[in-house]
Parts: C-alpha cells; sequence; structure tokens
C-alpha cells in the first residue's frame, strides 16, 4: 500500500474527515496510519502528500491547515495580527516569509470563484488567472480558462 492509496481510505472512511478537523499534524498522521494499516510511512511522504491536496495548507513545518477554515478565521484579522493569531492559535513560530506564503495561498482563488465574479462583474482580474491553481478543474492550461471566460462574456483585465 502507499501513501496515497493509504490516504485515500482514511478520507474515504472517514477516519480523517475534511470537514471535521481543523488542523493536522504530519506526525499524528503517521501514528494513525500505522496503526489503522500496520504500514509506516516516513513524515516526508506524508508531507508530500498534504502539499499537493489543494484543501491544505502547510502553515509550519509538517502542521496543515485545512484551507477553506483558515480562510474563515482569518477573515475578520487584521493581516498585521495574522503572525501573533496563529502562533497562539497552533503553537508554532512563523517567520514573515511564511506570512507571505500563506497569505497567498488562502487568497488564490478557485476557477469556480473566478467564473462567478465574472460572472457577476463582467471581468476578472489578470493575476487571478496567472495564479489560478487548476489541480481542482477541469482545464489543462490557462490558455483553456481564459478562452472559456472570453466565451462566457468574461474579459480580463
Amino acid at each position: 500500500m502507499d501513501i496515497n492509496e493509504a490516504m485515500e481510505k482514511l478520507f474515504n472512511e472517514k477516519i480523517l474527515n475534511i470537514e471535521e478537523i481543523e488542523e493536522i499534524r504530519s506526525g499524528k498522521l503517521k501514528t494513525i496510519l500505522f496503526a489503522k494499516y500496520n504500514t509506516e510511512f516516513s513524515l516526508k511522504e506524508i508531507s508530500g502528500f498534504l502539499r499537493n491536496r489543494i484543501e491544505f495548507i502547510e502553515i509550519s513545518t509538517n502542521l496543515f491547515v485545512i484551507k477553506n477554515k483558515l480562510k474563515n478565521i482569518l477573515q475578520d484579522i487584521e493581516k498585521q495580527n495574522y503572525k501573533c493569531f496563529l502562533e497562539n492559535r497552533y503553537l508554532v513560530l512563523l517567520k514573515d516569509d511564511d506570512l507571505e506564503a500563506i497569505d497567498k495561498k488562502i487568497n488564490k482563488k478557485t476557477y469556480e470563484e473566478i467564473l462567478r465574479y465574472g460572472l457577476d462583474n463582467f471581468y476578472v482580474k489578470e493575476e487571478w488567472v496567472k495564479e489560478l491553481d487548476l489541480r481542482e478543474s477541469e482545464f489543462y492550461d490557462r490558455d483553456e480558462v481564459i478562452q472559456d471566460l472570453y466565451a462566457k462574456g468574461i474579459r480580463i483585465k
């Protein structure tokens, strides 16, 4: 059993239920995987898997938070207070580079968000399309996205 198969089983069996958790540490997942499947995975394998999932953001080494929940938590907090808030909530030390990366990741738009905004306003920002994460969409590249938006009457500024 490889890491992808083991993690998918955890998700499917709701042992790791994304709707219920806010954060997870790779070390805890390592323990859960060993206890459940009697298979040992390295922290590097586990963290690598989580980094490739769009719903997780690594805010500190081996500490992953659900993107949507983090976005909701931080929406009422001023950007200059992120560091103090996150350090206290998750008991981690963050560098300024970490905060910039977190801010970029939580503010990165999905295709659905861009489309919704475009349909409401008849345009989208070019930077949103450039930063678009295509992993959870039906598109293979940004040119396809641009063509689709134009076909729907949405301009790119």
